[in-house]
């Protein structure tokens, strides 16, 4: 499985999985592109972590000015970023459900 960990618990499978995308990625895009990537990456990730807070604890007014901070800087991404950032989604959740054996 991808989650068997050396000793001092390091996920190792997974790890060389990953970075090996990591690896192209870097050596394929510019560095104004993998910065637009890295920010839109935490803006969707504070986006879905505001999402969790307000359906555990209920809206205020923090997490109303997460999700529309998080959104502003999502409306500033090209759509070459978004589907960038959203294939990336996509291949780590497919591998995500071959390693459940879902798919398989």
């Amino acid at each position: 499985s991808l989650g068997s960990k050396t000793k001092q618990g390091f996920p190792w499978k997974g790890g060389l999985i990953f970075a090996m995308p990591s690896l192209v990625i870097l050596q394929v895009f510019d560095k104004s592109t993998m910065l637009t990537l890295a920010v839109s990456f935490i803006a969707i990730l504070y986006l879905a972590s505001c999402a969790v807070d307000i359906k555990k604890k209920g809206l205020d007014v923090y997490n109303i000015m997460g999700v529309i901070s998080s959104l502003l800087m999502l409306y500033n991404v090209s759509l070459y970023i978004l589907g960038l950032m959203v294939s990336i989604y996509l291949i780590g959740y497919t591998i995500k459900l071959i390693n459940r054996k879902v798919l398989i």
